[in-house]
């Protein structure tokens, strides 16, 4: 706790009996410091990498799904026609957009779980990593969640579709 204190009584003790001050006197708390605002500058990174590429994953869901409604049109139109609800159109979509991006969710999980256990195999100076439950639906909530949030606008676009547009498009 007086670790300040300690650290200047032995700079002065080691100074009054060199005479000189050819030492020096590190500091385990303020490594530690430096250690933990490193590890959070890392994180920082990290956080902003995932989240840059759960965007560029979204957008890539909704242009998807955009291209799927525009070859699928005259199929809306016809469901529209013969009964179905827009509710039921946009639930269609939203399904598929999160169907979409769970597909790629698990992949990526398959794919980390696969790096995770070979990386220490092939690097023998790295540490064995563990892949928790917690993670896996973790990352499994937020591919669900990118594709609810990126397939609103596709669904939405086909459930505002009138029917006899959708036959007319070509």
């Amino acid at each position: 706790e007086d670790h300040k204190e300690s650290r200047a009584a032995v700079e002065q003790l080691l100074r009054s009996r060199h005479g000189v001050e050819d030492f020096g006197v590190w500091d385990r708390q303020e490594r530690l410091e430096q250690g933990a605002q490193e590890d959070m500058v890392y994180n920082i990174t990290f956080m902003a990498c995932g989240v840059i590429a759960l965007l560029v994953g979204g957008i890539v869901i909704t242009n998807i799904m955009l291209a799927s409604f525009t070859e699928r049109m005259r199929e809306v139109g016809v469901r529209k026609a013969l009964g179905a609800t827009g509710w039921q159109v946009f639930v269609q979509f939203l399904i598929e957009a999160m169907v979409l991006s769970l597909l790629g969710g698990f992949l990526g999980i398959v794919l980390g779980y696969g790096v995770s256990v070979w990386l220490p195999n092939a690097l023998p100076n790295f540490e064995q990593t563990v892949v928790t439950l917690d993670s896996i639906l973790l990352a499994t909530g937020f591919a669900a969640a990118v594709g609810l949030f990126f397939g609103v606008y596709p669904a939405t676009r086909a459930a505002r579709l009138k029917p006899i547009e959708a036959l007319r498009y070509e």
